[in-house]
């Protein structure tokens, strides 16, 4: 895959597309043998829940992925990853929506 690129839910790597099912009860017509995933796009917003699922990857995701504060501890400990920035505060609006960080 070229891209990981999940618009409204789930992690950007749909079984339709990838063919590799959660489960064996589940199958498609599609198979595969290896997933390489390259970059993410921009529209994850850094989200990279399914580069688990990828059988191969690029150092260039990196430049991609956002980390919570909750894991930035145990990333800042790993040699071969890079902290890009200071972490962002996030704004909730009244009923827990997340708010546009443009805002």
């Amino acid at each position: 895959m070229n891209n990981i690129e999940s618009l409204l839910s789930g992690v950007g790597m749909v079984p339709n597309v990838t063919g590799r099912f959660p489960n064996e009860l589940v199958k498609g017509e599609l198979r595969t043998n290896r997933i390489v995933v390259l970059r993410l796009t921009k529209k994850t917003d850094g989200n990279a829940a399914g580069l688990g699922m990828a059988d191969v990857t690029t150092s260039r995701v990196n430049e991609y992925i956002w980390v919570s504060d909750a894991l930035l501890k145990d990333v800042q400990a790993i040699e071969e990853l890079e902290v890009a920035g200071d972490p962002l505060l996030f704004q909730f609006d009244s009923t827990g929506m997340l708010m546009d960080l443009d805002s």
